[in-house]
């Protein structure tokens, strides 16, 4: 049946039904198939299948139906409003922030000087720093950030291991385009990232230790959208770095006192630590830390700040260590 054949015919259907004295239905039935077929109508949107229309029941705008084309129309709706009120705006030109914000991560590890068995566990966050904009075009962050959690091999079970970790990064960047219709800010720099982890055996009676300090230089980029919504000025971010020349300094075996790379017959500290170091590259240190950030600004220009961030390390010498952590921080960036 040819598609004008159809259309008669349904046309011809309805008449004669509305002549019976029933009523037609609010929607021509020729939009869907003849009674008895089956045709999956907007799958997508998480509607069901129609299979027979005849008693009204699964057709989604009659009295009595299943109401799924009306929760389509809800989500148009929700997506319309949300675009009319989101609006971008011009970034602000200068500012100096002093931030704190307290979060929770969720830590995991390799490290095979001491077990070939997968770390996992909780950790409290606090974060701090100063972030700095002389104008437009430029951005300066320092940012500290220690977490202190517990460990076990085998997922939040009973913890062994005590995990301390403190990092530290001071990135530069300048402003190269504005793209997506100038609306995002796009800007690219260098940063120096330093960190340092702790793990403490609780079960080992000796070498219960293991210390690792890295100190990288990496190319940073940010991304930024200063936008409005209801009314409400907000800022999105995303910042990432990737490390390309490191300094490390981790020992190849456990110890009972810190810092574990320094010989009690010595008295040069300083000498032993770079010694004790070496520099090193992509191929056996890997590091990647990604951060996506929410800003809310406040009546007298301090902002909310929500941030998540995914960090991973890799280090292959002497043996190999890994470490990766998911961080939730909710914080206030103080102007002064």
């Amino acid at each position: 049946m040819n598609s004008c054949s159809f259309l008669t015919f349904s046309l011809s259907d309805t008449r004669k039904k509305s002549q019976r004295g029933k009523s037609p239905s609010l929607v021509p039935r020729w939009l869907f198939l003849k009674n008895g077929e089956n045709k999956t109508v907007f799958s997508s949107f998480g509607i069901k299948a129609s299979s027979n229309f005849e008693n009204g029941s699964n057709f989604p705008l009659e009295k009595g139906g299943k109401g799924d084309l009306r929760k389509l129309s809800y989500y148009c709706l929700l997506v319309t409003f949300l675009a009319l009120s989101f609006t971008p705006t011009q970034a602000q030109e200068k500012f100096r922030s002093f931030n704190i914000g307290f979060g929770y991560t969720l830590p995991k590890f390799l490290d095979e000087s001491f077990s070939v068995q997968r770390y996992q566990g909780h950790a409290a966050s606090v974060v701090g720093g100063f972030h700095f904009r002389k104008d437009s075009s430029t951005l300066e962050h320092i940012d500290l950030r220690f977490d202190y959690g517990q460990m076990s091999a085998f997922a939040f079970e009973f913890a062994d291991v005590n995990s301390f970790r403190f990092e530290g990064n001071y990135s530069y960047k300048k402003r190269i385009s504005n793209i997506w219709e100038d609306r995002l800010q796009w800007f690219v720099g260098g940063s120096v990232n330093g960190l340092y982890t702790l793990w403490q055996f609780t079960n080992f009676s000796n070498n219960s230790f293991n210390t690792s300090l890295y100190v990288s230089l990496s190319p940073a980029t940010s991304l930024a959208y200063p936008f409005k919504l209801w009314n409400r000025q907000f800022r999105a971010s995303y910042s990432a770095y990737l490390p390309l020349l490191t300094f490390a300094v981790r020992p190849s075996y456990g110890t009972t006192r810190l810092p574990g790379f320094l010989d009690d017959e010595r008295d040069e500290p300083v000498a032993q630590f770079f010694e004790s170091g070496s520099l090193t590259s992509l191929n056996k240190f890997f590091r990647y830390s990604n951060t996506w950030s929410l800003e809310y600004f406040l009546s007298n220009r301090n902002r909310l700040r929500l941030s998540y961030e995914w960090n991973y390390v890799r280090y292959s010498e002497p043996r190999l260590v890994q470490s990766a952590s998911h961080n939730i921080v909710i914080g206030t960036m103080f102007n002064f």
